[in-house]
């Protein structure tokens, strides 16, 4: 089912603009041999560089997934995610607990095919009214998202990772954990 969903998405006007497709990540939802599984784009700087991102990096980086690693392995939530301008999950850099229910859940939802940006997948509805109010508030708390702004899902990749791991994990699983994604850091939206 990625397959096809990327093969549907890579003849896409929009991804033949990008040139990509990013739900090849979902695979890596599967992988249950693992306590948990960071996920990181190839353009997320994850070495230490003080300096080009400044002194204040290993801080930012380490309290935003770091110190809170360990509470998140300890809870029932399966993602540790930081919202970006965009989207309500920030596919560029999280980390998963692999779970075989949460990776059919997702097939399921490519297998139907069904997505459009007003409704989102499955047609689930707009933003606002689809995922949990709890959910809304920490987006809102942690920084101006254009999901919520707009109230749909025309956002970068909501058709793709970021909009699958938010409509999976928010709506359908109700399994996150938000952590703040310090935009004065200026190695991005950690």
């Amino acid at each position: 089912a990625t397959r096809a969903w990327s093969a549907r998405w890579r003849r896409s006007e929009v991804a033949q603009q990008l040139k990509g497709s990013q739900l090849p990540k979902w695979e890596a939802v599967a992988a249950t041999e693992y306590t948990a599984v960071l996920l990181a784009d190839t353009d997320v700087d994850l070495i230490v560089n003080e300096y080009f991102y400044g002194a204040r990096q290993p801080a930012l980086m380490a309290r935003a997934f770091g110190e809170r690693f360990a509470d998140f392995l300890r809870s029932r939530d399966e993602i540790l995610a930081t919202p970006d301008h965009s989207a309500l999950v920030n596919g560029g850099l999280l980390v998963i607990k692999p779970s075989q229910t949460t990776y059919r859940r997702g097939l399921e939802v490519l297998h139907r095919g069904v997505f459009n940006s007003t409704h989102g997948f499955d047609l689930v509805g707009r933003p606002k009214e689809a995922f949990p109010r709890g959910f809304v508030a920490s987006v809102t708390k942690l920084r101006r998202n254009r999901m919520l702004e707009c109230n749909d899902w025309s956002g970068v990749n909501a058709d793709s990772d970021q909009g699958l791991f938010s409509y999976v994990y928010g709506v359908l699983g109700r399994s996150y954990r938000l952590t703040d994604p310090k935009p004065e850091w200026r190695g991005g939206p950690l």
